[in-house]
């Protein structure tokens, strides 16, 4: 059997864990074979299967800082057959076989939105990949698609990892909101989608329902709040700031939709978590997205408030809801945790 490590870091560990934490959090919870993990904490200490390669804080900090110059046996003594990385490719020994996820291609199609030290460390990261023949895994068809397009990268270097979701949601009667979950930044087209909302609103004014904004209040959030303040909808949009699983469990359980309308992923976990929990879905048409159904959501234009606000409209009908929800789950077996479980054999042990 093949020894395995994974130098994710805390990506998984992370309280406010959204995203790329989701991934590996999911990823760590799916499957039951052997794999180490590098970590200064203790959150899969209960799992049999998952051998965490404990570091202090200052010596974690340590790593973080070198592993850039340093082989990973300076820090790891034991030697493994694969090493699986995320944002560094780390020095490795010759024998041993490297890949490295890629969730997105986020900083070659919005550079302006990033520190000139982080699209350093993403040049580097890319240039480590060519140099050092390691195989990426991309989390979706979208992501290789970019890798191709943006970074060159041989078709035959990418393997495609569809996602999966641990989240388990019992669905109950709808009550009259829709709920945004996610980062506040650009391309999550929060701006459109309130401004959608907001036609929607004034459209349908005997409509009771409520916008709620779950995520982080940081990135565009002073930009949104000022909007939704000017305009006078703070009665009928809210910025609930981070939640908690359990709090996106309950309000994922109650709400007459999900509503995801990025003009830009490389995935799309909330979609996941709705689909394979029966949850409706309101999504932007874009390629991602479209990877997982082309039918079975409501589809909206990200750049068209018209659009978002006839999806809006869409979603009022309980009859196309609870078709589009069940088609949705039988469409996308594909993702269930234990095909995850396979792929990621297949992929890293055979």
């Amino acid at each position: 059997m093949k020894k395995i490590l994974f130098t994710i870091g805390l990506q998984f560990n992370d309280q406010n864990r959204t995203g790329v934490g989701e991934v590996y959090y999911n990823l760590l919870s799916a499957i039951d074979f052997d794999v180490w993990v590098i970590s200064n904490k203790k959150t899969f200490e209960n799992k049999i299967n998952i051998h965490c390669i404990y570091m202090s804080d200052f010596k974690y900090r340590l790593f973080r800082y070198l592993r850039y110059f340093l082989p990973i046996t300076f820090f790891v003594k034991q030697k493994f057959d694969v090493y699986v990385s995320d944002g560094f490719i780390p020095i490795v020994p010759k024998k041993a076989k490297q890949y490295a996820f890629v969730h997105d291609l986020m900083h070659a199609i919005y550079p302006e939105n990033y520190k000139k030290s982080v699209l350093w460390n993403y040049t580097k990261f890319y240039k480590d990949v060519v140099k050092r023949s390691v195989f990426l895994i991309s989390v979706s068809e979208t992501t290789k698609n970019d890798l191709i397009k943006y970074k060159h990268i041989s078709a035959e270097k990418i393997s495609v990892l569809p996602l999966t979701t641990t989240l388990s949601i019992d669905k109950k009667a709808s009550e009259p909101f829709f709920i945004c979950i996610g980062a506040m930044r650009k391309n999550k087209n929060l701006l459109n989608t309130i401004k959608g909302f907001e036609d929607f609103k004034k459209n349908n004014r005997n409509s009771v329902h409520t916008l709620f904004i779950a995520g982080s209040k940081s990135g565009e959030y002073e930009t949104l709040k000022a909007y939704v303040e000017s305009h006078s909808l703070s009665d009928c949009i809210q910025f609930l700031g981070y939640i908690t699983d359990e709090q996106k469990i309950d309000l994922l359980s109650k709400c007459t939709a999900l509503v995801m309308l990025s003009s830009y992923e490389g995935f799309g976990i909330p979609i996941l978590e709705a689909g394979l929990n029966k949850i409706p879905v309101i999504a932007s048409r874009i390629p991602a997205f479209e990877e997982f159904t082309k039918n079975n959501v409501i589809f909206a234009e990200s750049d068209n408030i018209q659009s978002i606000s006839s999806a809006f409209v869409t979603a009022m009908d309980e009859e196309v809801l609870q078709n589009n929800s069940l088609n949705f789950y039988e469409e996308i077996h594909r993702y269930t945790p234990k095909q995850f479980k396979q792929n990621v054999y297949s992929l890293l042990y055979l």
